[in-house]
């Protein structure tokens, strides 16, 4: 084997595998500027008028721009391939050179510096020319990669325009072109085996049933019903407004639902469904059943439950909780907070500061650009941090990748198993999720490890242990705990809760346990806060406690505010916060 300068420790094969990525990615491209040709042909036959032409002009440029970005990625591939032949070749005419003097007395390590002991001039004679020829492969090679690296500059920079061209439609919920008005009044067509339905703007009501007179079902918009023949799929266009599609779970039907602007709740059935949340902050939950969700522009709540899901948040800071099933999860642009739950997942976090959360079984966890938190969870494996400073947090099991800065190898915790959780099954699912990514945390851990000890220290002969029930609460507006009798404690918990502060859902989990936590411990602070925060006048203390933020601990206004020394930083929110790198909270 080759040792010192005669040796490159490259990877071809990756390079390999790359140059095939954007091989398929190519061919991709090329196939959906022919499909878009193609299906659009009937669009423009029939259809005249401002929009009309607004829209062939925007098609003519899509078409335009999926032709460039194919060759893009087209000479990106052949860029790669030739890099790979380089290294390849530089490395075996490196070998014929190594060769010529690996039988020479020398030591070093392979990787570093070789010294060798030539034993005659002869030798000597041979490892000046070998090492002269390794210098010159050497040189011919970076002046070879100095030329492919700016084939690939270029191609950066092309690639960068066309996302430019793109990014007031993609990233901030620009009209692609002139759009024809919204109607108000509702619209139903069925056409082969597909019912379209336009609800109109303004905020809509939507549900679906089954039609008591026949076997089809029974679409209600705003409370005027409709029946749809069995064995149609619906395709639901709710335009602007606050609109509220509700499909009933079991629903063996399959949807499409373009949810457009407007903050809009959408719910699905058991079939394989298609939602487009468009701009807005979206909720959007789908059940069983093999699932895509684009949410769109937006703080998008997605919950993909059951089912081998394509779950993506978009722009805007989303949270997106694959649950059941071999999910697919993207991020997007944002901070986003990305949960696999159970299943084989993949999830791709993409460009922003992200939360990364596994759960269970065997996972593969992609940070992207940013500056990325992972927790791997159960199961065996696989983070990779992408560019900015990552950490994961994974078992010793798992796999962690070069792109990584920070790696902490952690047990799972098994503690405070005594948490019991009442609600839907959907809702079981989640709060079971959040509590996971809690025993793959560190500081997760040391919440529910103080919750242990407070639990076993308490009671009298196992009469009035301290325990705790998380339920359901519908609303969206809060989640709140409170500590009943005989230490049976209580959160009411929200689990779509992600604008606080611009933390996830788990971290107003969290806050509420470190009220359970001075409940269980009798440091629950009534008192009302006076202090230097005005904004939180007028709160009780406990709240500011469970926040992490500085409260007067020793009742003297006279003496600085602190964080409570009796309630550590790692039980509370901010301390939850700080380990995901999620934003601080500044107030109650």
């Amino acid at each position: 084997m080759s040792e010192g300068r005669w040796k490159l420790w490259h990877d071809a094969a990756s390079l390999d595998d790359a140059a095939q990525a954007w091989t398929t990615l190519a061919d991709r491209l090329q196939t959906t500027a022919d499909r878009l040709v193609s299906e659009s042909k009937n669009i423009i036959a029939e259809w005249e008028g401002e929009s009309a032409q607004s829209y062939q002009e925007h098609r003519g440029r899509v078409v335009a721009e999926l032709d460039a970005a194919h060759g893009i990625a087209a000479r990106v591939s052949t860029g790669v391939q030739f890099i790979a032949a380089s290294v390849r070749i530089a490395q075996g005419q490196l070998d014929q050179s190594w060769a010529t003097v690996s039988q020479i007395p020398h030591s070093g390590s392979p990787s570093g510096a070789v010294r060798f002991e030539p034993r005659n001039d002869a030798e000597t004679a041979l490892v000046t020319a070998a090492s002269d020829r390794a210098i010159e492969i050497r040189t011919r090679l970076d002046s070879e990669l100095g030329s492919d690296r700016q084939t690939l500059i270029d191609a950066t920079t092309q690639w960068q325009a066309i996302s430019k061209t793109f990014a007031p439609i993609a990233q901030h919920g620009a009209d692609p072109f002139k759009l024809p008005a919204d109607t108000d009044s509702v619209g139903v067509i069925t056409v082969g085996n597909k019912t379209y339905v336009n609800t109109g703007a303004g905020d809509d009501e939507v549900t679906i049933g089954e039609d008591p007179f026949s076997d089809g079902k029974l679409l209600t918009i705003n409370g005027k019903s409709y029946v749809i023949p069995k064995g149609q799929e619906i395709i639901i266009r709710t335009g602007e407004g606050a609109d509220h599609v509700n499909i009933p779970q079991g629903t063996q039907v399959n949807f499409t639902v373009l949810g457009g602007r407007g903050n809009d709740r959408i719910k699905t059935g058991a079939g394989n469904d298609r939602v487009l949340g468009g701009i807005g902050d979206d909720e959007i939950e789908t059940g069983d059943g093999r699932d895509a969700v684009l949410a769109g522009i937006g703080r998008d709540y997605v919950d993909g439950q059951g089912g081998n899901d394509l779950l993506s948040g978009g722009a805007g800071n989303d949270t997106v909780y694959g649950l059941g099933g071999d999910d697919r999860i993207l991020g997007g642009l944002g901070q986003d907070y990305l949960e696999g739950a159970t299943g084989n997942d993949v999830i791709v976090a993409g460009a922003g500061n992200d939360i990364v959360s596994g759960g269970r079984d065997n996972d593969a966890l992609y940070g992207g650009a940013g500056n990325d938190v992972s927790y791997a969870g159960a199961g065996t494996d696989s983070t990779y941090g992408g560019t900015g400073m990552d950490t994961s947090y994974q078992e010793s099991g798992d796999r962690a990748g070069g792109d990584t800065e920070t790696t902490v190898t952690v047990q799972l915790s098994d503690q405070a198993r005594f948490i019991q959780v009442e609600g839907s099954s959907e809702f079981v699912a989640r709060v079971e999720a959040d509590l996971d990514m809690l025993r793959a945390s560190p500081t997760g851990q040391q919440m529910l490890a103080e919750m242990q000890r407070a639990h076993d220290n308490s009671g009298f002969f196992g009469i009035g242990k301290e325990d705790l029930t998380i339920k359901e609460y519908p609303r969206n507006d809060n989640s709140f705990a409170h500590d009943g009798p005989l230490g049976d404690n209580e959160i009411r918990y929200s689990p779509r809760m992600d604008s606080i502060s611009d933390g996830p859902p788990a971290v107003v989990l969290y806050h509420e346990m470190a009220h359970v936590y001075d409940y269980m411990t009798g440091n629950y602070d009534r008192t009302v806060y006076t202090g230097e925060d005005a904004s939180d006048h007028g709160d009780e203390q406990g709240e500011r406690v469970a926040a992490g933020l500085p409260v007067d601990h020793d009742h003297d206004p006279k003496t600085p505010e602190r964080i409570d020394p009796d309630h550590r930083i790692e039980l509370t929110e901010n301390g939850m916060r700080r380990e995901m790198g999620a934003p601080h909270r500044e107030h109650y």
